[in-house]
């Protein structure tokens, strides 16, 4: 099985190495959990990227491993080599239906649009965008219209 974000963990093993981790991942443009260090200090050391239903996806220490996705460890290193591979792959198109926040100011909200032209597709595939985007299916995005109607 091929790793990504979403079948890998690494083990923090000290506060100076979620610091580290933190720094590397918001600088790559992830979502840490706001939580992330007082979750280190209740005994959590799993970093893990999850994606539940109807929050958005981001990193967080858990005390075990949600092993449904078959979770292999693997060191911060790779960590980060996976999040820059898989940001690589991701360009925004026209048609495409994209989840939008901002980098570094996450509680200010967040947005799902559709990208209707070529000028608002370039402003998301900037290198050093402020936003951290994330394609979204057209099957989800229209589940979740007929659900606020």
């Amino acid at each position: 099985m091929k790793n990504n974000l979403e079948n890998v963990h690494v083990i923090i093993y000290s506060r100076k190495m979620l610091n580290i981790a933190i720094s590397l991942l918001k600088n790559e443009g992830q979502t840490v959990s706001r939580d992330i260090v007082e979750d280190y200090y209740k005994g959590c050391n799993i970093l893990q990227y999850l994606d539940f239903d109807g929050y958005p996806p981001d990193f967080d220490l858990y005390r075990t491993v949600f092993e449904e996705n078959n979770s292999q460890e693997i060191t911060l290193t790779q960590l980060i080599e996976l999040v820059i591979s898989s940001q690589d792959k991701q360009m925004v198109m026209i048609g495409d239906w994209v989840y939008t926040e901002l980098i570094n100011h996450p509680e200010n909200g967040f947005s799902v649009m559709k990208i209707d032209n070529q000028y608002a597709a370039d402003l998301l595939n900037i290198a050093d965008s402020p936003q951290k985007i994330k394609i979204l299916d057209p099957d989800l995005v229209e589940e979740l219209r007929k659900g606020f109607l």
